[in-house]
């Protein structure tokens, strides 16, 4: 198979992952919200098994205005659109540079890592949520103690569609840099 053609297959690839779940934030192993690219894009996400039992029934949307966008993610989408098109167009036309489906692949890569490394909107929100509630000193010790039970129980997983959302848009990077490597050592 063809590079181009890979690559337009990985970069498809991470257009299904990004509506995917990416993200579960669990307290002691139960799944609290879900979120996929795509509602972490738009700043909404989805009560998980646990919380659904808990409330009344409902779209199972939280259209809660202050859990916030991931721009990065955003951004990462928006460009991978553009990095799809080149390489649409690279089959289409019937070329054999990479170079532009790379460049934009390697964007919306690096935004999607730059997000992971600033956290989701609504992890920052929880936690922000949760440090508000232990702030409070004139509770009783059982209070304090179940809060402190909750806030260590707290936690962030990263789901396989998230990495393989980042290995699908690697593939077009790897395939532009090598590209570029073996023109550059033909061309000398």
């Amino acid at each position: 198979m063809q590079a181009k053609k890979v690559s337009l297959a990985s970069l498809l690839a991470a257009a299904v992952m990004f509506l995917l779940p990416w993200v579960e934030f669990q307290c002691q192993g139960k799944t609290l919200f879900k979120q996929s690219g795509f509602d972490t894009a738009v700043g909404r996400a989805s009560a998980g098994d646990e919380f659904k039992n808990l409330r009344q029934p409902s779209s199972g949307k939280s259209d809660d205005p202050g859990i916030g966008m991931g721009l990065c993610v955003l951004a990462s989408a928006i460009v991978l659109l553009l990095a799809l098109r080149a390489a649409w167009r690279e089959v289409g036309d019937d070329t054999n540079d990479p170079a532009q489906a790379g460049r934009y692949a390697a964007i919306a890569l690096g935004l999607v890592c730059l997000q992971l490394a600033i956290g989701f909107p609504i992890e920052r929100k929880i936690k922000e949520e949760l440090s508000k509630g232990t702030s409070g000193s004139a509770k009783d010790p059982i209070s304090s103690a179940l809060e402190q039970q909750v806030t260590s129980g707290f936690q962030t997983k990263y789901l396989p569609a998230l990495y393989l959302y980042i290995a699908a848009l690697g593939v077009p990077v790897v395939i532009w840099i090598t590209g570029s490597a073996g023109r550059a050592r033909s061309g000398s």
